[in-house]
């Protein structure tokens, strides 16, 4: 289970309590690496169902939250389905087992193990509708291309290491637009009931970076089959979906597999990173040669 500090029934039962609600159940979310998550089966004190998540942010400090939330009311705004945090006596953001803690709401649907390419589509329509949000306040914790330069100590010396380091100076160096993106929009951060989008999740790696960067981390998730190999399908479709709102430039698209190796390229490290913390923590981790397999297979294809 995706938990890191545990929390009893009786202190959840006070929380909920004060918000005007009863505890039914509740359970350890078991997607995520970062945070503990826990879904909870509430009753408003009118008996009707009001079911939420508490999330404990592990790594982000209290005073980080404010822009995260700020991020999910003006998606909310857009129409997007996000979980906002919920008002509470102690307030929005709060102190829960000496973690900082949101209440939000707990949207209805299920992930997708083996998403079509309609599901891609909606994910396209989402992201450009994210990327039309203007935040001007940079992100409290840093970007996406910060991470990348520190984490490539992952790696061991050799020729992969200097070859991932040209990659990343490369890349660092590129130009084009900075929008707000959500960085992170892998298929266990997304709802979907009926075949509609109902949820988009984990808004905590959101920052300001190119747009065709925040398509090719989608991509690398929701666009390629269980052995890493591209689905030219669901890539299509998400990249309709994304353009029936938002244009891509003839560079942006041309952009694209960079992007993708890079985005691969991100999440290697990250969870080669993430696994040795889990380590110590005794958590369990993603497994990083998924990702290190995709990003030898982006590179090649970029190398031609």
């Amino acid at each position: 289970m995706s938990v890191f500090t545990p929390i009893t029934e009786t202190e959840l039962s006070e929380l909920l309590e004060e918000a005007g609600l009863q505890l039914l159940a509740f359970r350890p979310a078991s997607a995520g690496i970062e945070n503990s998550n826990y879904l909870i089966d509430a009753n408003d004190n009118t008996g009707m169902r009001a079911d939420v998540v508490l999330t404990l942010f592990e790594r982000l400090p209290a005073t980080a939250l404010p822009w995260y939330a700020e991020v999910l009311a003006r998606a909310a705004a857009v129409g997007l389905p996000v979980p906002c945090p919920l008002a509470h006596p102690r307030g929005t953001i709060f102190s829960m087992a000496g973690k900082p803690a949101m209440l939000v709401p707990r949207l209805p649907g299920h992930h997708l193990d083996q998403p079509e390419p309609r599901h891609c589509r909606q994910i396209g329509v989402a992201l450009a509708q994210l990327h039309g949000i203007q935040i001007s306040n940079p992100a409290p914790q840093g970007d996406e291309r910060s991470l990348l330069a520190a984490r490539l100590n992952e790696l061991e010396e050799g020729e992969e290491k200097t070859h991932a380091r040209e990659h990343i100076d490369h890349w660092l160096n590129t130009g084009g637009p900075r929008v707000l993106v959500h960085a992170d929009l892998f298929r266990d951060n997304a709802l979907f009931k009926n075949d509609q989008l109902t949820g988009l999740l984990d808004f905590y790696n959101a920052c300001h970076d190119h747009p065709v960067y925040d398509l090719a981390v989608a991509i690398n998730d929701w666009c390629v089959d269980t052995h890493g190999k591209p689905l030219p399908e669901h890539e299509q479709a998400m990249l309709h979906g994304y353009q029936s709102v938002r244009t891509l430039t003839s560079e942006e698209l041309a952009l694209l597999p960079e992007a993708l190796t890079i985005a691969a390229l991100r999440f290697w490290l990250s969870r080669l990173a993430g696994q040795q913390q889990s380590a110590i923590a005794g958590q369990g981790s993603k497994d990083p040669e998924e990702f290190a397999r995709l990003y030898r297979l982006r590179r090649q294809a970029l190398s031609g």
